[in-house]
């Protein structure tokens, strides 16, 4: 069964998915898959090309390393995650481009996200937040 990120396939009316579609809502709260590596690598494209941007080969094969990091680990934020390495990868591009002139900046620069841009995810430095009080 394929699944899709549903918040891009997702009708305003939740009645109007398909079945294979809908998450299960128990108690009021909604149940979230665990996506494939290959299905974060789907809903990544999508969200680029959403934006009408591209992404290159190479800037793809560092998102699957990230993504198969990131289901690793306990708070693993599902699609979510997808969403926040792409802003952090755009706001690194932004900061590419500031290095060049400004005859030098064309569409493609601008609308290309590059392997660089893409964060290092493997030497994240997660540190653990103590919640309450520490001795």
């Amino acid at each position: 069964m394929k699944r899709v990120a549903w918040n891009f396939e997702i009708s305003k009316d939740f009645n109007t998915l398909s079945e294979e579609n809908q998450m299960s809502t128990t108690g009021g709260k909604f149940r979230f898959w665990n996506y494939t590596t290959d299905e974060l690598c789907d809903i990544a494209k999508l969200m680029v090309s959403e934006k009408q941007m591209t992404i290159t080969d190479a800037t793809m094969n560092k998102l699957r390393k990230n993504f198969d990091i990131a289901r690793e680990e306990s708070d693993y934020g599902n699609g979510r995650f997808v969403r926040k390495i792409l802003e952090e990868a755009e706001m690194n591009l932004a900061e590419r481009i500031l290095q060049f002139k400004e005859s030098e900046i064309t569409t493609e620069l601008i609308t290309t996200i590059e392997e660089c841009d893409i964060p290092d995810f493997s030497t994240r430095n997660k540190s653990i937040r103590q919640i309450g009080f520490a001795c």
